[in-house]
């Protein structure tokens, strides 16, 4: 189990949705340039995938669509 802290819309930092958008973005970028590569290396997009897919559920926690 996670231990994760929950924050209330009133409590998220200045900055952080901008910053985990830009994360989320640029960990997009990286998975589509890999895929594109001759020989994709399977464990690199593994990786960027679940950084990705952590980022997008820290937003949805936020509240952000």
């Amino acid at each position: 189990m996670r231990n994760e802290t929950v924050l209330r819309s009133g409590d998220v930092p200045p900055g952080l949705i901008d910053s985990l958008r830009r994360k989320h973005h640029e960990l997009d970028e990286l998975v589509m340039a890999e895929q594109k590569a001759p020989l994709p290396d399977t464990l690199l997009l593994r990786r960027l995938k679940s950084e990705k897919l952590a980022v997008k559920d820290r937003l949805a926690a936020l509240g952000v669509h």
